[in-house]
């Protein structure tokens, strides 16, 4: 041993026929022959007693101070400019908003039997991807539903139609009693009552003189028997019919007639021009 060892001192240890090996002291303990050692050595503690014929130990010269190394021109530029101030990032004004979250979107399939509902897969409802997945799969998107279903749909529309309420038009339809299908088919229902046309004919001159003005316009699209009626007393009848023909309506009683007599008149104005 080539000086007196200390915890911590860096040491190199050489056994005989072994490699060399250098570690830290971490431990000494003094024997009556010299001293036990406990140096780490890349994680693993090793014992050594000392002395020994076996192992030669040296202990490393330690690392020059700081104050006595040369310094290089760039720690020298570094150690005598000051540290620049911290200075908070300022938000970008071209950064943008926070996006909201998306809305939830609907089926946009334009047959889709059950308006309202939630776009599953290419912007169609399970049902429709259903329908198109088992038609081939067209380019040209699901095929309209089954002919059951929109006759029952029209059923229902016309229980509805008739005052009865959504449980009751379900049952008349046909359908399974369950909120589920009640509701997809109450929202078609509020469809269809929105897109049917408005009394258009309503704000003509004669107007003023008919039997219906005082009268609840849904009746003569959802009571044809007491519409009819009512128009049996109307003075401007004739006038009504006419601007009804005019106007096209399709739907709901006008000047006494129901939407099939109307559509024959239509037809024979057409044959008679």
């Amino acid at each position: 041993m080539s000086a007196a060892v200390a915890v911590g001192d860096r040491v190199r240890l050489v056994r005989d026929g072994g490699p060399v090996r250098t570690g830290t002291v971490v431990a000494v303990r003094p024997t009556p022959r010299g001293a036990a050692l406990r140096v780490r050595v890349r994680g693993e503690e090793v014992g050594v007693r000392l002395p020994s014929r076996t192992v030669r130990l040296t202990v490393l010269d330690p690392p020059a101070p700081a104050a006595s190394r040369p310094v290089r021109a760039a720690e020298a530029v570094r150690a005598a400019s000051p540290p620049p101030p911290l200075v908070p990032a300022a938000p970008s004004p071209s950064a943008p908003p926070t996006p909201a979250a998306p809305a939830a979107r609907v089926c946009s399939a334009p047959s889709c039997p059950h308006p309202g509902a939630r776009a599953w897969a290419r912007g169609w409802c399970n049902s429709c991807y259903q329908r198109w997945y088992a038609a081939g799969r067209p380019e040209s998107g699901p095929p309209p539903p089954r002919r059951a279903k929109a006759r029952r749909l029209g059923l229902y529309i016309a229980a509805r139609d008739a005052g009865s309420a959504p449980a009751a038009a379900a049952e008349a339809a046909g359908l399974v009693a369950n909120n589920r299908s009640i509701d997809r088919y109450e929202a078609a229902y509020r469809q269809a009552l929105a897109a049917r046309p408005q009394r258009t004919a309503v704000t003509a001159a004669w107007a003023s003189g008919a039997a219906c003005r005082t009268v609840d316009p849904e009746v003569f699209f959802a009571d044809e028997g007491r519409a009819l009626a009512i128009c049996r007393t109307c003075p401007v009848r004739a006038a009504c019919l006419e601007a009804a023909l005019e106007y096209g309506e399709e739907h709901g009683v006008w000047g006494g007639t129901t939407p099939q007599q109307r559509a024959a008149l239509r037809a024979a104005q057409e044959l008679a021009a």
